[in-house]
């Protein structure tokens, strides 16, 4: 049984899943986290095209139809990530990356997705960040461990001075 009810969704023998956001009414895909459950209704082509690891997995032969979970005629696939992180990075994907006011949450928020961006294989999130010097400093100080390439400028003055000032934020 199918219900949508108030934000959520019931999935096979799971009724306290959370409609997250995004959810694409056209989507044919619905991903599902698992420790705090909350449903992104997505699509395919969109992940599978960002995604080697996506494009792979979804690939696969499916087993018996009543082994694999379907939400309105949509693959169901389980996920181990935290809500938040998965949400952001698929509105990255759909929309580009959206920063705040230059503040340490826009640090966090970036972080999540190269996270998953480096877990999945996304090679770049579809719109590159415009640079400002917020942006660089992220972009410096995370990008280099992951696999994701940015076209990164070299940090100005006014950069440096913003770095010295997230760096005593952080310590506080």
């Amino acid at each position: 049984m199918e219900v949508v009810q108030n934000r959520r969704i019931s999935i096979g023998r799971r009724e306290d899943i959370v409609r997250g956001e995004p959810w694409f009414k056209d989507g044919n895909i619905v991903l599902v986290t698992h420790d705090e459950p909350t449903a992104f209704r997505l699509h395919r082509g969109v992940l599978e095209r960002h995604s080697e690891i996506f494009k792979d997995m979804l690939g696969l032969p499916q087993t018996e139809e009543s082994d694999t979970l379907h939400f309105e005629g949509c693959q169901v696939v389980m996920m181990h990530d935290q809500p938040q992180e998965l949400s952001n990075l698929v509105m990255a994907l759909y929309d580009g990356p959206k920063f705040a006011n230059a503040k340490i949450d826009d640090f966090f928020y970036l972080s999540g997705i190269l996270r998953l961006a480096n877990k999945y294989f996304i090679g770049r999130p579809s719109k590159t960040p415009h640079s400002t010097h917020f942006e660089t400093v992220i972009l410096l100080n995370i990008a280099r461990p992951s696999a994701v390439q940015f076209n990164v400028p070299a940090p100005s003055p006014g950069c440096l001075k913003l770095y010295s000032s997230v760096l005593r934020e952080k310590v506080n």
